[in-house]
């Protein structure tokens, strides 16, 4: 019941107090990062962070007002503009190199990330593709190759930024989406091969990607110690903390002992200075956060609803599930922050949008009477797919076409 009157609120409650958290810690982890020496001001992140906080409050407020099935309408433009951005940074010029990696763009005083901005247009356009194609999504020309190659020109473009982690996170949640849009398990075992293929390739290309996951199978091997330094300084971070922690703002590992101390591996800071309630109570906000999400996507008022809801929960849930696993090796370590809480402004305005389309999706499915299902004509039969055969079984309920709701509403 409680889920039912308030997901929104439970959802938004969630975020603040992990962009609260993560404000506050900000101050703390960040004050003895390089970057900050040379911006010669110790509280450039935290500074930075609160203007992109309170644009992306803003953000996510226009957004939940704006109806979602909007967007779809504009895709193609919305589209375009991405690949564009995509594309820039590989510009001389406008590029921002940090790291040897080129994942920025630079025009003036403003720098952001355009690769934050695809993963929220790729989930814009499969969520709006499924629905509009909902008849056709279970053949081969409908369902996976022209959405698989939609996807795979951003995927390809943040691959060669060097940015694996990202791409990677892309790809499971087209694999996710693709799923629960109903498309047959057949043909998502031909994309699967197809991933792993252009996972051979990138090994191939980027070898010294392939050797973390070496490093992390053999972490016991002292040779591998010093590719391993981040996570080692994470593991020291985490186990002073303890449970009552050192203090805040006393971290040891924050003083240059673990490099990425305000971004990827903030989670350790909190650990370190407020120890593990604190670190409990922020796995505890992202556990609220999906589950409150996720019924938000089950009460959807049409596929594009649905899709679009839980793509947005499972970007963010795994991209949080990837970050704590490598800060506490229980993954290998990968360039993924920890969203709402790392440093970083095209990150924070991505989820916070995220965020706005969701409770955009909940201020629209306040309409839908769940009462009246017995009433509703049977499930129309399933396509069947383009290989021939029945199709595979898709999720229950609302991502069918007899559902209730999906009768009220749609992409136009």
């Amino acid at each position: 019941m409680l889920l039912k009157r308030h997901s929104a609120l439970l959802l938004f409650i969630a975020a603040v107090g992990l962009c609260c958290l993560g404000l506050v810690m900000l101050y703390s982890a960040s004050a003895f990062s390089r970057q900050a020496e040379m911006a010669g001001d110790p509280l450039h992140f935290l500074k930075t962070q609160a203007v992109c906080l309170g644009l992306g409050l803003l953000i996510c407020g226009a957004v939940s007002f704006i109806d979602y099935r909007l967007w779809w309408r504009h895709i193609i433009w919305i589209g375009l503009a991405s690949l564009v951005l995509l594309v820039l940074c590989y510009v001389p010029g406008v590029r921002q190199i940090a790291n040897h990696e080129a994942r920025w763009i630079k025009v003036g005083p403003i720098v952001g990330q355009p690769s934050e901005l695809a993963k929220v247009v790729l989930l814009l356009f499969l969520a709006g593709w499924y629905d509009w194609m909902r008849l056709r999504r279970r053949t081969f020309v409908w369902g996976l190759l022209i959405p698989g190659i939609a996807a795979a020109i951003p995927i390809g473009l943040i691959l060669f930024e060097k940015d694996i982690g990202t791409a990677l996170l892309m790809a499971l949640v087209t694999g996710v989406i693709m799923f629960a849009a109903g498309v047959p398990l057949r043909l998502l075992a031909v994309a699967m091969v197809l991933a792993g293929g252009g996972i051979g390739v990138v090994v191939a290309k980027y070898p010294e990607k392939a050797t973390r996951i070496l490093d992390w199978v053999n972490k016991d091997d002292p040779e591998v110690k010093a590719a391993r330094w981040q996570q080692e300084q994470a593991k020291i971070a985490l186990g002073s903390g303890g449970i009552e922690g050192v203090g805040f703002g006393d971290s040891r590992q924050k003083m240059l002992f673990l490099p990425e101390a305000h971004t990827d591996f903030i989670f350790t800071i909190i650990g370190e200075e407020l120890g593990l309630r604190a670190t409990l109570t922020v796995v505890g906000f992202f556990v609220m956060f999906i589950v409150a999400g996720g019924f938000i996507a089950s009460r959807a008022p049409d596929l594009n609803g649905a899709l679009l809801g839980a793509g947005a929960v499972v970007l963010i849930g795994l991209q949080a599930f990837i970050n704590i696993g490598v800060v506490t090796e229980l993954l290998p370590n990968k360039g993924i922050s920890l969203p709402f809480m790392s440093a970083g402004g095209s990150g924070m305005l991505a989820t916070l949008g995220l965020l706005g389309l969701l409770v955009s999706i909940a201020k629209r499915s306040e309409g839908v009477d769940e009462d009246d299902e017995e009433d509703e004509e049977p499930r129309s039969r399933a396509r069947r797919s383009w290989f021939g055969g029945s199709p595979s079984p898709s999720l229950p309920g609302w991502f069918e076409e007899g559902h209730p709701a999906r009768s009220r509403g749609g992409a136009s």
